[in-house]
């Protein structure tokens, strides 16, 4: 099968199934797990998974600045932007520079609300943990670059010695002449 439209039906059903799962679950912008869960279907398994993480504890970190945030200066568009100022560098900072744009969504959702409460955290944290185990979960059917290229290495490997032996063979002086 062709790898763009392989990718574009493993998105489409990551998209659909987090966000029908973010629904089954009652959770407020079920879109947006859909979109994580998008974000997070990488070229390779390891990196997915390594993306998934980073992406899980900048949104905690995200969270609580965002809290922080609304809760000093007040839900405000602008304070969105101040947020930003701040949440960019932390990203940075924590090598998780993958969760700038869920904790732009995720503090524009705070924002929408125009409250914070626990409730309304575990929604947040729980649109970015579904969609990474989506992501996750359809990249086990991902083939796997590595394994991919390893076999291709012993191959060339096991095709060059046959040719130096080869090569040594038709060049090797006789060890006697007739």
């Amino acid at each position: 099968m062709n790898k763009l439209i392989y990718k574009t039906i493993k998105m489409s059903l990551g998209f659909t199934a987090a966000v029908l799962l973010a629904s089954l679950f009652k959770l407020d912008f079920p879109v947006s797990a859909g979109i994580i869960t998008i974000l997070n279907m990488l070229e390779s398994k390891k990196e997915s998974a390594r993306v998934a993480w980073r992406r899980l504890y900048s949104t905690a970190a995200g969270l609580i600045l965002a809290v922080i945030v609304f809760s000093v200066f007040g839900y405000k568009t602008l304070n969105l932007g101040i947020f930003l100022l701040i949440i960019i560098p932390v990203a940075d900072r924590l090598n998780a520079r993958e969760g700038i744009v869920v904790n732009i969504v995720l503090a524009s959702h705070l924002l929408t609300y125009h409250s914070i409460s626990i409730y309304i955290l575990l929604n947040e944290f729980a649109l970015v943990v579904l969609g990474a185990i989506t992501a996750l979960v359809l990249n086990l059917h991902m083939p796997d670059k590595e394994s991919h290229l390893i076999d291709m290495q012993a191959e060339v490997e096991k095709k060059n010695a046959g040719s130096l032996m080869d090569h040594e063979f038709k060049h090797q002086k006789p060890l006697y002449h007739s």
